[in-house]
């Protein structure tokens, strides 16, 4: 996500890591993108206390949205792998020309 200004969400038991992190994150960042660059995290509204970890990162009062918690993460897997999932479980089907 290449914008100036984003909005960074995190559990309220990370805030502390996520402050203190934060500044080496913009500097890659910006030294990535050669473009400058700011980042503010979230006070008021937190990530469920369920969530594993992670951040969700946004801009425009959260128009553009980058989810990247575990439970994302393993979504993510678990749907690029779900054509093996099915070829194990089912078995090659031989009308299919294309695996998605």
């Amino acid at each position: 996500m290449v914008e100036p200004n984003v909005l960074v969400k995190c559990r309220k038991c990370d805030v502390d890591l996520v402050q203190s992190v934060l500044p080496s994150c913009i500097a890659t960042v910006q030294k990535a993108t050669g473009l400058t660059c700011s980042a503010k995290l979230d006070t008021q509204n937190f990530l469920p206390e369920s969530c594993c970890g992670g951040v969700e990162v946004s801009v425009n009062d959260g128009r553009i949205r980058v989810i990247n918690t575990l439970e994302a993460r393993l979504d993510q897997v678990a749907e690029k792998l779900l054509p093996k999932i099915r070829e194990q479980i089912f078995g090659v089907n031989k009308n299919r020309k294309f695996c998605s």
